[in-house]
């Protein structure tokens, strides 16, 4: 960190550090800023499930990332479709994020569309990235509990239980609790 704020001194003590304004898109359902590149990708919001599942159908999309509360008003249109209007040729995968997913929710995916998993991944809300993936390819034993488990570390990721003094727990504990992540760069 020193070096970053030498760097910061050097370039204030040349004038080339100032003030200024940047507008910057915001994502209200994830509460965070959109970045340029975001933006580039044209990413169209859609919150009607007959629409969404027409752009899921007609553009051939073969990974569909809603969050659980969009992915049940999906479930609920498809369900109401005659079997032969429910094919999703192109997707490979729906990977879930940004709220917990219930059990139910994965199981009534896997009933419908036994060829196509479900990833439940769990993040920090503040960096947007996922840092645990449960893949689901078949019924999950609604035993596990009202929710989908968050999964393991994704490649390059480690996790720690922390206690209430913040140390390291030796095992994961037995009863549910939160689960604070952090990253550190």
């Amino acid at each position: 960190i020193d070096s970053v704020w030498w760097s910061l001194q050097r370039i204030h003590e040349r004038g080339l550090l100032v003030e200024d304004h940047r507008v910057s898109p915001y994502c209200p359902r994830c509460g965070t800023g959109l970045s340029d590149h975001e933006l580039a990708q044209g990413y169209e919001t859609v919150v009607d499930p007959v629409l969404l599942f027409d752009v899921l159908q007609r553009q051939g999309i073969d990974l569909a990332e809603p969050v659980p509360v969009v992915l049940r008003g999906l479930l609920d249109h498809i369900e109401s479709l005659p079997p032969s209007g429910r094919a999703l040729e192109a997707l490979r995968c729906v990977m879930t994020t940004g709220e917990a997913l219930p059990v139910e929710l994965a199981n009534r995916w896997l009933r419908l569309y036994p060829g196509i998993p479900i990833a439940n991944t769990y993040g920090p809300t503040e960096t947007s990235d996922d840092v645990t993936q449960l893949v689901a390819t078949q019924a999950l034993d609604p035993r596990l509990g009202p929710v989908v488990p968050i999964g393991a570390p994704l490649p390059n990721v480690r996790i720690f239980i922390l206690d209430r003094y913040l140390r390291a727990l030796a095992r994961m504990p037995r009863k549910r609790a939160e689960t604070p992540i952090t990253t550190i760069a």
